[in-house]
């Protein structure tokens, strides 16, 4: 899933204050947290698990928010696997406008994860116990969403965004990973962009601001981010594996831009998804799509929505989120992008253009775009 614009994560607190025992899950847990202040619980519960992955790691599979009705009031359920805790499924449960979280910690095995639905009531019925919320103090105005005619920044200014990061801090090429992680005894291959840098090390992360974090294993492993060493042979690019072999990179033709350089693309991305996040018959599925408009002109527009439905033999419901599209100017430097919104603010971000058969297609910040077809 995309995160827009981002070179930083903001990350929101989230303090333990009370322990719930799971004694019929042997190594399960959950805890009751403190979440944002938005009324809407879908809001919260991805928050919460956007914030766990500066502890966490990565996320390694995960499902869009899900809202339903229980009763009067609306709940909300998000599920996710994370690199720094792979043995574990992490889920987060709101219920109604209060701040307060359910954070269930099961072990990643059919046993446990069959517990999750008693897990669930098990959180709803402590999340409805606690005090009703004092509503908090009204807060700032937020900035809208850019427009599509939002005005563009003066080139220098996303030139100059660029020019602050060291150049061993840019990336010297991308290329793609094969890699296969787990959920639930079930084999999920991936493909994934690497960006590899003249000090020897890749990674897959793109949540960092190259302008005041190098990419060391000091800075990144402290974000969860996946490392490895690389390096460049005759038949090209392979990625050292911790018994010493080396893993060979993926074909393709990621190459890219030149400091200025503007771009004429209308791309799109779509992927679906189908988890069983609890007990037998319970279970997510997602359908998620993007777009991605870049012109000559230098600018560039970004949105992504997601319909959700959960089904099971005891609830049911749907939901549909979307992000954007927001807009703004950008500037292109090799694989760097500077983004500028109407508010003035600036992201730094990365890029890389694959020009193989029927593309063009772009990794805007790992995330693939591709021509939409049929216009």
């Amino acid at each position: 899933m995309l995160t827009l614009f981002m070179a930083t994560a903001a990350l929101a607190s989230a303090p333990q204050s009370q322990q719930i025992p799971l004694p019929e899950i042997p190594g399960g847990r959950l805890q009751i947290e403190q979440g944002s202040h938005s009324t809407d619980p879908a809001e919260r519960v991805t928050a919460a698990r956007d914030a766990a992955s500066a502890s966490l790691g990565r996320l390694l599979v995960d499902t869009p928010a899900s809202s339903m009705a229980m009763g009067d009031v609306t709940l909300a359920i998000v599920a996710g696997r994370f690199s720094g805790d792979p043995q574990f499924v992490h889920g987060w449960l709101a219920v109604g406008s209060g701040t307060a979280l359910c954070h269930m910690i099961l072990p990643n095995d059919p046993q446990a994860l069959s517990a999750m639905r008693p897990a669930m009531d098990r959180c709803h019925a402590a999340l409805q116990s606690l005090p009703a919320p004092t509503a908090p103090a009204p807060a700032a105005n937020r900035a809208a969403t850019p427009a599509a005619n939002a005005p563009a920044q003066p080139a220098g200014n996303l030139a100059q965004a660029l020019e602050q990061v060291p150049p061993a801090n840019r990336p010297v090429a991308i290329v793609l990973r094969s890699s296969t992680s787990f959920m639930g005894g079930m084999v999920m291959p991936t493909t994934q962009p690497w960006m590899l840098f003249a000090n020897g090390w890749a990674t897959d992360c793109t949540a960092w601001d190259p302008a005041v974090t190098p990419p060391e294993p000091a800075a990144l492993e402290p974000l969860r981010c996946s490392m490895a060493r690389w390096r460049k042979g005759a038949d090209g690019y392979a990625f050292a594996e911790d018994d010493g072999s080396w893993d060979k990179a993926a074909p393709s033709n990621l190459t890219p831009f030149r400091p200025g350089q503007t771009v004429e693309v209308d791309l799109v991305n779509k992927s679906g998804a189908g988890t069983a996040v609890g007990a037998p018959g319970l279970a997510v599925s997602s359908l998620t799509s993007g777009m991605l408009r870049m012109t000559a002109a230098g600018r560039i527009e970004v949105g992504s929505w997601t319909a959700v439905t959960v089904s099971g033999a005891n609830v049911g419901g749907g939901s549909s989120r979307s992000r954007g599209p927001a807009a703004g100017s950008y500037h292109l430097d090799g694989h760097l992008i500077a983004i500028a919104d109407a508010q003035g603010g600036i992201r730094r971000g990365f890029i890389a253009e694959d020009r193989g058969t029927g593309g063009p297609y772009i990794y805007l910040n790992g995330d693939l775009f591709w021509p939409r077809r049929g216009r």
